[in-house]
């Protein structure tokens, strides 16, 4: 008996969780999967920018409370998000 597979890698309309996802100001979401990272902004998020993991040149954080993303692609293009509340590590639980 033959049991088909289906593929391993996750497409933009599968329901794959991220690995971690952050908040910033102006309805802005970063989810960060296995591949990529989805930037959605708009009213109910329904503008999604998907870059490869391959395009992303150099990543950036600064600040603890109101931490700013900084990404650049490979192509120049810089997008800075700011005002972002960072996920809380795996793991760690407060009492």
């Amino acid at each position: 008996m033959l049991i088909e597979r289906l593929p391993e890698r996750g497409t933009e309309g599968s329901l794959e969780a991220p690995i971690t996802q952050a908040t910033a100001r102006n309805n802005t979401i970063v989810a960060v999967f296995p591949g990529r990272v989805e930037i959605r902004t708009g009213w109910q998020f329904q503008n999604v920018e998907s870059l490869d993991l391959r395009e992303i040149a150099i990543v950036s954080t600064g600040g603890i409370v109101n931490a700013t993303l900084k990404l650049e692609t490979n192509k120049g293009r810089v997008l800075e998000l700011t005002g972002m509340a960072l996920p809380t590590p795996a793991g760690s639980r407060t009492p």
